[in-house]
């Protein structure tokens, strides 16, 4: 299994007196080899995001990969958010395609 982290947030320890260090971010398992991986600063206010993009190795080839968890204080964060992960791709080579898993309830 390979492990891709990328942190948003990261805090030195001491800030909560037990003096361990505090990271928040993205994380990307995969059973199939990670070639690279980078981490993308997302713009907007509040509470720091970020992308993690990973080049997943696949017999015959790669894909670019990206997860992230945007905003949930601002639509216009949101969209500038969105806009910042689809430029990541804007220059890319190959299959791309959207695939979203939220944990958003849907009314019954």
């Amino acid at each position: 299994m390979a492990l891709a982290w990328g942190p948003a947030i990261d805090e030195p320890g001491g800030g909560g007196g037990d003096g361990d260090r505090r990271q928040y971010g993205n994380a990307l398992l995969s059973r199939l080899p990670l070639l690279a991986t980078d981490v993308h600063p997302l713009p907007g206010g509040g509470e720091p995001r970020s992308a993690l993009r990973s080049r997943v190795g696949l017999p015959g080839g790669a894909l670019w990969v990206t997860t992230t968890h945007l905003s949930s204080g601002s639509a216009a964060d949101r969209a500038a958010q969105a806009a910042a992960v689809a430029e990541l791709h804007a220059g890319g080579r190959g299959a791309r395609g959207c695939w979203s898993v939220t944990s958003t309830p849907t009314p019954a």
